[in-house]
């Protein structure tokens, strides 16, 4: 009797997704993240006038990485990120 097994390299994630946002403080009072748009609400006053948010970190679908958008700290308006995917066939808008 012979076995043999074909151990088959993973397939490069599709997602570009942003699952969770994460501030150098605890200042955050909700965030709801949907599939486009994500809101963050943090305590008044944490950081001015949230025009120099820069210690803001996006936890991403496995593999997926920010093209653009991450380089505005200005988070007194929104503003879009861009998020590419592993196998580089999906990009994902997040506003």
């Amino acid at each position: 009797m012979v076995f043999t097994s074909c151990i088959k390299d993973e397939l490069p994630n599709t997602e570009a997704d942003i699952l969770d946002v994460i501030l150098d403080k605890d200042v955050i009072i909700s965030k709801k993240i949907e599939n486009e748009r994500i809101t963050v609400f943090i305590s008044p006053g944490a950081y001015g006038d949230r025009k120099n948010i820069r210690n803001i970190s996006f936890v991403l679908s496995e593999g997926a990485t920010i093209i653009r958008g991450n380089d505005n700290y200005d988070y007194s308006t929104s503003h879009e990120i861009e998020v590419m995917s592993e196998d580089g066939n999906w990009k994902k808008t997040h506003e």
